[in-house]
């Protein structure tokens, strides 16, 4: 929830893989989807109305993760790419794929790495958040349910206080 573009280079550049690829003559884009950091322009309306926030995953793998593709290959001039997902990018490639099978000849390689899965399989210690969901709603009630720890002055005091 909290990743974006920068997880694939905030490491040193021989520990990151965008660099590592780059290095190895490979053409990198980094791409982030609706609702992170990176992504919080829109034509009509501010991550501060409900609107902005009016979206369901279906619509990554709908529009999102195709438009990048789609740039990519045809700023490049390319017409296949290799595709590598991390967690949600993962689940919204393994969607796409399977729901536009067109994209199955734009992409040649896809390498999917820890893809989101329902926590009701989980058996790490996430498991015991569920529990605590009534607190976690009032919580979201306080710091805004729409985005995902918002980086406001609530969440800078919260995090000063708590850190």
């Amino acid at each position: 929830l909290l990743s974006s573009s920068t997880d694939w280079v905030i490491n040193f550049p021989q520990q990151s893989l965008a660099y590592i690829l780059a290095d190895a003559g490979y053409d990198v884009w980094l791409g982030n989807i609706r609702g992170n950091t990176y992504s919080s322009k829109h034509v009509k309306y501010s991550p501060k109305t409900r609107e902005f926030w009016d979206f369901s995953f279906n619509k990554m793998d709908e529009y999102d993760l195709p438009a990048m593709i789609d740039f990519a290959l045809n700023f490049s001039g390319q017409n296949e790419l290799n595709l590598i997902g991390q967690s949600q990018g993962t689940t919204t490639s393994f969607a796409l794929l399977s729901s536009k099978p067109e994209y199955n000849k734009k992409v040649t390689l896809f390498i999917g790495l820890a893809p989101v899965t329902p926590v009701g399989y989980i058996t790490t210690a996430i498991r015991y958040i569920e529990p605590l969901t009534k607190e976690l709603d009032i919580l979201c009630e306080l710091v805004g349910e729409d985005e995902f720890l918002p980086n406001d002055i609530l969440m800078k005091w919260l995090s000063q206080l708590v850190c």
